[in-house]
């Protein structure tokens, strides 16, 4: 089934079981992709699996990213997904549906951002801050703490 059929269609029933992405064995990021890939990287509190899960699929994607800096944003508070299906997508690929989880996924990402009241330990630099993303203010507190992210990095 297709990912809009399952989320806006179906309302995210039934089940998922296992996540396919068609055509990865065959793409390649462009050139500018490539060129974009060589400067710090930001993961926002993205679904990993429908949002970032295509591009990481392609080989050469992911292993621009072990390649340069990367901070990303978790979308979880401990096992609790902002919103969307992350959770239950992440389950179904295999990964747990947590900030532990995320991190898991992303074994290239050097830095991560964590709600302060995320609890997780990770292996990497964290940074913790209100990720709550409503108001400019908002916007503002989550881009100090990653600059702050990438100084922990470089």
């Amino acid at each position: 089934m297709h990912f809009q059929e399952y989320w806006v269609h179906n309302r995210a029933e039934p089940s998922v079981v296992d996540i396919e992405f068609r055509g990865v064995d065959t793409a390649i990021p462009t050139q500018m992709v490539k060129t974009a890939l060589t400067e710090p990287v930001v993961i926002g509190p993205s679904n990993p699996v429908t949002s970032i899960g295509p591009m990481i699929a392609m080989d050469s994607f992911e292993s621009a990213l072990e390649d340069t800096p990367v901070v990303a944003i978790s979308p979880f508070i401990n096992d609790r997904v902002f919103s969307g299906p992350a959770a239950s997508l992440m389950k179904a690929v295999g990964f747990e549906p947590s900030t532990a989880g995320i991190a898991e996924a992303y074994p290239f990402a050097d830095a991560f951002i964590l709600d302060t009241a995320d609890q997780t330990t990770l292996d990497r630099p964290v940074i913790r801050t209100d990720i709550q993303l409503d108001t400019d203010t908002d916007a503002k507190r989550v881009l100090q703490a990653v600059q702050t992210a990438f100084e922990k990095i470089s």
